[in-house]
């Protein structure tokens, strides 16, 4: 579990690696491993969006308006040689879980596995958006008790600017 807001942002064309590990060529960052990304959230709770992400404006001439990398190939695993527009969406906010090699978001409707294969061969995107628990915010914050003590007060004044300095981070990152 986190106790701060973060965003990770994994971004560019998806691959591979030698050892099967699913990675990203990441501009900015160059080459990045999805697994290390994720495994530094896991067990924490989570928003998990993964998507193509065509150029923009998409080019709606092109395999996934542009995303695919395959269209060259004739053939694309994903199956843009049949439905070029169709373009993968995956969001969903729970608990993020890997089970074997699978990874996965646990909610109380069950669990929802993202189909990050599809992301391999494409530009795409996935945003990990780390949230605390509220009630634990709540509880750290004690806003059901009354402050008792001048020192109380000031104590709780601090955990909430502190609280209000991540929210605002966090917005600036978005």
């Amino acid at each position: 579990m986190t106790e701060k807001a973060t965003v990770t942002l994994l971004e560019g064309v998806f691959y591979e690696g030698p050892d099967g590990t699913l990675m990203v060529a990441d501009g900015p960052r160059g080459a990045a491993s999805v697994t290390d990304a994720l495994l530094e959230l896991e067990g924490t709770k989570v928003i998990l969006l993964a998507h193509h992400l065509p150029p923009d404006p998409p080019d709606p001439a092109r395999w996934g308006g542009g995303c695919c990398m395959y269209e060259p190939s004739g053939e694309c695993p994903v199956g843009h040689h049949e439905r070029k527009g169709y373009l993968y969406t995956f969001k969903h906010a729970g608990t993020l879980e890997c089970r074997g090699s699978k990874w996965g978001v646990t909610t109380d409707q069950g669990r929802h596995e993202p189909w990050l294969e599809s992301l391999v061969g494409h530009r795409s995107q996935i945003v990990i958006s780390a949230i605390p628990d509220v009630e634990d915010l709540k509880a750290k914050l004690n806003l059901d008790e009354q402050p008792k003590t001048l020192e109380d007060l000031e104590a709780r004044i601090t955990a909430m600017r502190d609280l209000f300095v991540q929210v605002n981070d966090l917005k600036e990152k978005l």
